[in-house]
């Protein structure tokens, strides 16, 4: 099996065009793209915190009836296309009993369009297939926490995190898993 060497991988391009420092080993001998994610943020809804990882972390002043937006750019750095999807990895507090929902908007489709929209901490296991980047595309999201107009008026604590994953989602051991 032909390996990379510490001076930055074989420059040889492999089929499809990629290069082979693109791509890494799985224990199972197969070769998968690695995930190269740049992730850039707006507003104070959302921080980075890894290539893949963002936390969404909201303290009290979101009063009854208002809705705090954040916007994330995802850019996929590899020279290989990729799939994608976004999983939730974890949500604290209790949002449910706050009235509180999540919003999850493609901004940079035409038209835009609603990926999610429910509890926080409700995504779907298996997360939300985003599918195909291209090579240098990126995309924007809009996170919107919203609270309920007849939730009580209390001060409210609610943090979650979102991975960008190889598609369909993430495995342990995988680029991007936990």
């Amino acid at each position: 099996m032909h390996t990379s060497s510490e001076s930055g991988g074989d420059p040889r391009p492999l089929a499809g065009g990629m290069r082979f420092q693109d791509v890494q080993p799985r224990q199972s001998g197969a070769v998968f793209p690695r995930a190269h994610l740049a992730l850039a943020v707006a507003g104070d809804l959302l921080a980075v915190v890894d290539e893949s990882l963002l936390e969404l972390s909201l303290g009290s002043g979101l009063a009854p009836g208002e809705a705090r937006p954040g916007e994330v750019t995802v850019a996929n750095r590899a020279s290989a296309p990729t799939s994608l999807s976004l999983r939730e990895e974890r949500a604290l507090g209790d949002p449910a009993d706050e009235a509180i929902a999540l919003g999850v908007e493609a901004t940079s489709a035409h038209p835009r369009r609603w990926l999610y929209l429910g509890e926080i901490g409700g995504l779907p296991g298996s997360g939300i297939d985003l599918g195909r980047f291209l090579a240098g595309e990126s995309r924007r999201y809009r996170f919107t926490v919203m609270r309920s107009a007849a939730a009580p008026a209390r001060s409210i604590s609610v943090r979650a995190r979102y991975r960008w994953c190889p598609h369909p989602r993430c495995e342990d051991g995988a680029p991007g898993a936990p």
